[in-house]
């Protein structure tokens, strides 16, 4: 489940960063991250040394392609595909988010960049968030949840567990040489645990409240449903007032019952008087 969770996880944006630029993080930023973080990690001389070399590239096609090539030389085509396809990635990098991206660094936390408790803990964040700013009673404007400041406590625990990372991988990679190491590292290992807690208790809270928020959305829609179906009641009233109609119409046909009783009575009786008077004209 843990690992499901931290697949969710998405890249962070500085709540400053424009939202453009936000969302090309969201949509780009985890597939482009090795490219953002060397060209960002990479002096400016070599980023510029490295587009050099591309836009020479490209042009040295250009200019191959507009002339004969030699049929002595065959290999030139591999030559110049090889070109070709870097020229074409330097155009795609050039026109890209990638740049755009890079030179924003600082102002993104991606989830490659968290070690894997740091991730999950990432992706538990931002599903309370959502939890929170997807919800129905944010929408009707029953909830006091205003996106910026949500954003805000994604990126302020999105770079603290950056640093965690980073501190967490460099803590690994020691390796004690003597008792006064080991007090250090110790020592070290139980600053991160805190500070994981911390921020542990923070995401707890968000939590917390992302619950209350899903708790309230429940009852909302309850209500809505109780509101909608209460529509009809008129129409439920009308049938139950129609329930009087039937018992006067039954209380008239059993006294229409009775008068046909006598009537049938009546005849019943003119019927053996007759029968009688018949006999008596035989005889």
């Amino acid at each position: 489940m843990a690992e499901a969770r931290a697949a969710w996880a998405k890249p962070a944006a500085d709540p400053t960063l424009p939202l453009r630029l936000r969302a090309l993080a969201k949509r780009h930023g985890e597939v482009t991250s090795p490219t953002v973080r060397w060209l960002s990690a990479a002096a400016p001389w070599a980023r510029k040394s490295v587009l050099a070399c591309w836009s020479a590239s490209a042009a040295f096609v250009g200019t191959a392609l507009a002339n004969p090539l030699p049929a002595v030389l065959p290999e030139t085509w591999l030559v110049l595909a090889g070109t070709a396809a870097a020229a074409g990635a330097a155009v795609g990098l050039r026109f890209s988010p990638v740049r755009e991206l890079a030179e924003s660094a600082d102002q993104i936390v991606y989830p490659h960049d968290l070690e894997g408790t740091c991730r999950t803990m990432l992706a538990r964040t931002q599903s309370a968030i959502e939890t929170i700013l997807r919800s129905d009673v944010r929408a009707a404007g029953l909830l006091e949840a205003d996106e910026p400041t949500l954003r805000r406590h994604e990126w302020e625990i999105a770079t603290a567990l950056r640093r965690l990372s980073e501190l967490r991988t460099v803590h690994e990679r020691q390796r004690p040489a003597g008792s006064m190491t080991v007090s250090v590292l110790e020592s070290q290992r139980r600053a991160l645990d805190v500070a994981q807690e911390a921020i542990a208790g923070r995401i707890a809270a968000l939590e917390r409240f992302a619950a209350q928020v899903a708790a309230a959305d429940a009852a909302y829609g309850d209500w809505q449903d109780a509101l909608q179906l209460s529509g009809l009641n008129d129409r439920y009233l009308d049938l139950v007032a129609a329930t009087a109609a039937h018992e006067i119409a039954i209380a008239e046909l059993a006294d229409l019952t009775d008068r046909a009783a006598i009537t049938a009575s009546a005849l019943q009786d003119s019927l053996h008087a007759a029968s009688q008077a018949a006999e008596l004209l035989a005889i």
